[in-house]
């Protein structure tokens, strides 16, 4: 393993093969796609934060009463907005980019943390496909994921950087967490 782990090193390809590991989301998406499994025989809750975001947009004229945090709600309005109401394809690719940069944030932090060449790391990251579907669902784990990973990228390079706009940066992104799963609020007992 260890004759394999120096190989990559020296070879160019193992740094495409990095990024390649950030288009997982996008493969996976396509499959989804292509499989026709947009919203997964409606077995997850879109219906309930597409009905927000199309409330916003004018489209639905009940009352909805506020039952869950704006934070996906607000995506898939502007969303919604760009590319039309109850546009799930969009959602899905765009949900697909954010994993993507989920991936990169990932491997931004493995760098700081000086284990980016260790190959079980990434291929532990490469094929986690409890991440990987998470944003292929129209749920907010895949927006909770993207802002977490974020948070704790900028706070990795506070930490070794001492810098104060990374810290502020790490609080910005944490706080917005609060806006998208209710989950959060007991990190303040921890």
């Amino acid at each position: 393993m260890k004759n394999l782990s120096n190989f990559l090193k020296l070879n160019p390809d193992y740094f495409y093969f990095k990024y390649l590991i950030c288009l997982i989301p996008l493969f996976f998406c396509l499959i989804v796609y292509f499989t026709g499994n947009l919203n997964f025989g409606g077995i997850f809750e879109t219906t309930k934060y597409t009905i927000i975001a199309e409330h916003w947009l004018g489209i639905v004229e009940d009352k909805i009463p506020p039952s869950r945090l704006p934070g996906y709600p607000f995506f898939i309005y502007i969303v919604f907005k760009i590319f039309g109401s109850n546009n799930l394809t969009a959602l899905l690719f765009i949900q697909a980019l954010f994993g993507c940069a989920t991936f990169f944030f990932i491997l931004k932090i493995l760098e700081q943390l000086k284990i980016k060449n260790n190959l079980i790391i990434l291929f532990s990251i490469a094929l986690n496909f409890a991440i990987i579907f998470r944003f292929s669902t129209f749920l907010p784990n895949f927006l909770f994921i993207f802002l977490l990973t974020v948070s704790i990228f900028y706070l990795t390079k506070f930490n070794f950087e001492k810098k104060l706009i990374y810290f502020l940066l790490f609080i910005f992104y944490f706080s917005l967490l609060f806006l998208v799963r209710p989950i959060l609020q007991y990190s303040i007992f921890i």
